[in-house]
């Protein structure tokens, strides 16, 4: 299936081709395009995939998939900003 390729891919390398920075979204979040391993996943019906995996990582060894957004939607309505510390966002 072409979302776990994807998340098997950036398991391997977070930095690979594709991956860009939300952080005017949500601080320490990137997104990745499934249409970048479409090339991987031979298995794919998906002729041009439009969807994106916004994660973030904790550390060198722990990726948090946060949602699968479609390339439409509105990432600010959806992931929005982490809440400060005083708990305002």
């Amino acid at each position: 299936m072409l979302i776990d390729a994807a998340i098997r891919e950036l398991a391997e390398n977070p930095d690979r081709p594709g991956v860009r920075s939300i952080a005017d979204v949500r601080p320490g979040y990137w997104i990745y395009p499934l249409r970048f391993s479409r090339r991987q996943e031979r298995r794919t019906l998906v002729a041009r995939p439009r969807h994106l995996l916004a994660f973030c990582r904790y550390d060198d060894e722990v990726l948090v998939i946060a949602r699968l957004f479609h390339e439409r939607q509105v990432l600010e309505r959806h992931l929005g900003r982490a809440p400060s510390e005083d708990g305002r966002r």
